[in-house]
């Protein structure tokens, strides 16, 4: 999950080092017309924190938050070469879920993808085990790495990874989840 999770830290996560982290990852690219950029959603199911101590928990919420809602936050990832369309966080089945959707002008730059004899082909660096790997895409595993194939005239491709969840960020899920309820529930009362 090397690559989508640095894609992960650079959409979603920014300005973290990496504290905040999701169990499953999606990533569903929509193709429009030849010349328009490729729409692109990214989900984040079970989102929590995998810091140690409580202080830095309620950092790593208070910045999802304010990268959730604030416009530096757009700025920074139009910087990128990001147009974030919209965001979302929500409580799906008693789980953070974070939507992103966005468009980019360099796709193959985002993603590692090359086109070549009519496929469409992504290296996802260093994956060679993923938990779980679930893709519209023909999956090819080599001993260092996991390539997904898809027909580059395909109009949608997508890929589902989980992972394993570590101690800290288990123990951290109903905090963060608390968190996020607290936080709603107070800008529900403005």
């Amino acid at each position: 999950m090397k690559s989508l999770k640095i894609f992960f830290a650079m959409v979603l996560m920014a300005a973290l080092a990496g504290c905040v982290d999701s169990e499953i990852y999606e990533t569903r690219i929509n193709f429009q017309k030849v010349g328009t950029p490729a729409l692109i959603t990214l989900q984040f199911e079970n989102i929590s924190s995998t810091a140690t101590d409580s202080t830095e928990t309620k950092k790593d919420f208070e910045q999802l938050v304010q990268d959730w809602k604030s416009d530096k936050y757009l700025k920074d990832q139009a910087k990128r070469g990001f147009d974030i369309k919209n965001r979302e966080l929500f409580v799906r089945d008693s789980k953070i879920t974070g939507r992103i959707t966005l468009t980019t002008k360099n796709l193959d730059g985002q993603f590692h993808f090359s086109v070549m004899n009519g496929e469409r082909i992504m290296v996802l660096d260093g994956l060679a085990q993923p938990g779980r790997l679930e893709t519209n895409g023909k999956v090819l595993k080599t001993e260092k790495n996991t390539l997904i194939v898809w027909p580059e005239n395909a109009k949608e491709i997508y890929w589902k990874e989980s992972g394993r969840l570590s101690e800290a960020f288990r123990k951290n899920q109903p905090v963060v989840f608390k968190l996020l309820k607290d936080y709603l529930a107070s800008q529900s009362n403005r």
